[in-house]
């Protein structure tokens, strides 16, 4: 599987909108290179830091 798409079922936005939040700046979805993840579940989960303010 492309990295776009394993990425595109990670992330999943769309219902920022539906409680009025947007991201502060430019996104990156970008594998950082001190992401921080967890093997507790399968499939290993990425976790991002993101900045959200109200619209």
């Amino acid at each position: 599987m492309s990295k776009a798409g394993r990425y595109g079922r990670l992330f999943s936005f769309r219902h920022l909108d539906r409680v009025g939040l947007q991201f502060s700046g430019d996104v990156s979805f970008e594998m950082p290179t001190d992401v921080v993840y967890s093997d507790l579940y399968a499939p290993r989960q990425f976790f991002f830091r993101v900045l959200l303010k109200k619209k």
